[in-house]
C-alpha cells in the first residue's frame, strides 16, 4: 500500500483569482478544496499496486473550471519481485568443474504486471554475500550464472531479485548443494587458459572465464575485427585461481557497441590467448 505525493505546475492563465483545486484519480474525485497556493498533495488514501490516471481541475472565483492539459499515469508497485533457481535442488551433488546455473524471475503478482526486474543476484553462503547474474531475456525473466572454481564442500544457495523501483525480494530458504570436485586438485589450475565466452552469440552481456596457475599481471581486452581496442576488461595483478569477467557490450567510453564479431585477448605473464565472440543486437 502507498500514499504517493503528486505535484503539478499551474499555467499562468489560471493563477489569477484562483479559488481551489480538485484532484481526480481514475475519473473519481479524490481530494476537494486544495488551496490555490498548493501545487502538490499526498493522496487521501492508500493505493494498492496498479496503474492510475490522475488530473487536476482548477476553479477561479467565478467558478470557471480549467482542466489540466494532460492526464498523467501513476504506476504503483510496492510488491517485491520473485526469483527461482531451476536446475538445482536441495540435496543435489555437483561433479562438474563448471556449471551454468539457470533461473527465472517475475515482477508480477497476478493483478499487477509490475515495473520489471532490474537485477537478480545469487548467493552461495546463505545470503552473506551476493553475486550478479547474467540477463538472458527481457527484465531478467531468464537469467544465468556460470559457477566455476568452487571447492569440495556444501553450499547454501539462494537467489533474490530487485525491481526497477528498488523493491527487493526476501530470499527463500537456501538449498544445500554438495560439490564433489573430482577434476581440480585443491582448486589450483594446472595451466593458463582463456575460456570461450558464454553465451555466444550474446546480447547484451557475456561472461569470459580464465584461469591462472600462478599469480601474475593480467590484461584482458576486446578488439574489433580491424584490431582496434574496444574495451579493457582487466588490467591488474591477480592471484592463482579461476575467474570470470562480464562484458556488458560497452566500449571504453561507455557507449554501446553494434552487432558484429569481436576478439578478446588475455595476456597473463608469458601466456597469450585470443578467442572470437559475436554480439547480436
Amino acid at each position: 500500500m502507498s500514499k504517493p505525493k503528486l505535484q503539478w505546475k499551474p499555467s499562468s492563465d489560471v493563477t489569477s483569482g484562483m479559488m481551489k483545486y480538485q484532484l481526480f484519480l481514475n475519473n473519481n474525485l479524490n481530494i476537494d478544496n486544495i488551496p490555490p497556493n498548493e501545487v502538490s498533495v499526498s493522496l487521501s488514501s492508500d493505493l494498492s499496486d496498479g496503474d492510475f490516471l490522475w488530473y487536476i481541475l482548477a476553479y477561479d472565483s467565478a467558478l470557471n473550471v480549467t482542466q489540466s492539459e494532460s492526464k498523467w499515469h501513476l504506476q504503483i508497485d510496492t510488491t517485491p519481485p520473485s526469483s527461482a533457481i531451476n536446475n538445482l535442488s536441495s540435496g543435489m551433488f555437483v561433479t562438474k568443474d563448471t556449471l551454468v546455473i539457470e533461473g527465472t524471475s517475475n515482477d508480477g503478482n497476478g493483478t499487477n504486471v509490475g515495473c520489471g526486474v532490474d537485477s537478480v543476484f545469487i548467493s552461495f553462503d546463505d545470503g552473506n554475500s551476493w553475486l550478479p547474474t547474467i540477463n538472458m531475456a527481457t527484465n531478467f525473466s531468464v537469467w544465468q550464472y556460470i559457477w566455476t572454481g568452487y571447492e569440495s564442500q556444501n553450499y547454501m544457495i539462494k537467489s533474490k531479485a530487485i525491481d526497477k523501483v528498488g523493491n527487493e525480494e526476501i530470499p527463500k530458504d537456501g538449498m544445500i548443494v554438495t560439490q564433489i570436485n573430482e577434476k581440480v586438485d585443491n582448486n589450483i589450475p594446472k595451466e593458463f587458459a582463456l575460456h570461450q565466452n558464454y553465451p555466444n552469440p550474446f546480447n547484451p552481456e557475456t561472461v569470459i572465464g580464465f584461469q591462472l596457475p600462478k599469480p601474475c599481471f593480467v590484461t584482458i581486452k576486446v578488439y574489433n575485427t580491424l584490431g582496434q581496442e574496444v574495451k579493457t576488461l582487466v588490467n591488474k595483478n591477480i592471484t592463482t585461481g579461476y575467474y570470470q569477467v562480464i562484458w556488458d557490450g560497452k566500449d571504453n567510453y561507455g557507449g554501446n557497441v553494434g552487432s558484429g564479431i569481436f576478439l578478446y585477448q588475455i595476456k597473463a605473464g608469458n601466456f597469450i590467448g585470443m578467442k572470437k565472440m559475436i554480439m547480436l543486437q
